[in-house]
C-alpha cells in the first residue's frame, strides 16, 4: 500500500479523541510509511486537517489502520 493514493474513511470514530475522527474523515493523501510493529499506515494529507483542540497545529499526516483507508 506504500505510495498509494488514499481517502480516509473512519470506521469506528469512538476509538479517536473528541473531534479527531471528524477532522480526519474524508481526507485524501498518500501512504508514505508502514509500521509493521503497529500494523498502521502513515498518510500524508494533500491539505492539513482542521484542528480538533485549541493549541494544536494543523495535522498534515496521521497513522491509520488499513480498515480506515480506501484507495482512490
Amino acid at each position: 500500500m506504500l505510495n498509494k493514493r488514499v481517502k480516509t474513511d473512519i470506521v469506528n470514530p469512538e476509538y479517536f479523541s473528541v473531534g479527531c475522527a471528524e477532522s480526519l474523515d474524508n481526507k485524501t493523501g498518500t501512504v508514505t510509511e508502514y509500521s509493521e510493529k503497529q500494523n498502521k499506515y502513515l498518510v500524508e494529507f494533500d491539505a492539513p486537517a482542521r484542528k480538533w483542540w485549541t493549541n494544536q497545529t494543523p495535522c498534515t499526516c496521521f497513522w491509520f489502520d488499513k480498515k480506515n483507508l480506501r484507495e482512490v
